[in-house]
């Protein structure tokens, strides 16, 4: 499952950090730099970590060797122009802690997917099922990709032509923001 506790426990840390009157701002932000990039590795290791346990299933002798050029490539990745690191940078200087945790959040999911989706293709593929929380805050485009499953290679696509290889990997950034969803890789 998805790092819900260790995302409350960062976002209760930011909050701490943001707030402390004794820190500069240039300390602050790489505090919280910190603190995010070892919450957003330890997601992808998550993600990596369950396709891994899904796959030993079958195939008992299966070890999942981590690729750390794929996991920076994952953690610097650039979204709207920006990388998680500037996209902080910004909101610590406007003090707008909701944001900070939005990126945390949206980070989350992407970088789970990510190791989940990197681990699976270590692997050879097999096929990939799409989850939802399955709540009132699931959005619509998301709430249609519940239970679809595809093979590891293929994408899937949302009623309103969106497409992505996992959850967090939408090419409109309105299908990333606070996506709670996350794959499952099952081997053939």
């Amino acid at each position: 499952m998805l790092p819900i506790d260790e995302l409350n426990t960062l976002e209760a840390g930011i909050v701490l950090t943001m707030t402390d009157p004794n820190l500069s701002k240039e300390s602050k932000k790489e505090l919280i730099k910190s603190d995010i990039e070892d919450f957003l590795l330890l997601c992808y290791l998550m993600g990596a970590e369950r396709t891994e346990y899904n796959f030993q299933k079958k195939k008992p002798d299966i070890v999942y060797k981590r690729d750390d050029d794929k996991l920076y490539d994952a953690l610097y990745k650039e979204f709207k122009g920006k990388t998680v690191v500037q996209e902080i940078d910004e909101y610590v200087e406007k003090g707008d802690i909701p944001s900070i945790n939005r990126v945390a959040d949206t980070g989350m999911t992407r970088l789970y997917s990510t190791g989940a989706y990197d681990a699976g293709e270590q692997f050879g593929g097999g096929v990939k099922g799409w989850q939802t929380m399955q709540d009132d805050r699931v959005r619509e485009t998301h709430e249609f990709l519940q239970s679809v499953k595809v093979r590891s290679n293929e994408r899937f696509y949302t009623f309103d032509g969106d497409s992505a290889r996992f959850p967090g990997d939408f090419a409109n950034p309105a299908n990333n923001v606070n996506c709670r969803c996350m794959i499952d890789y099952l081997p053939e």
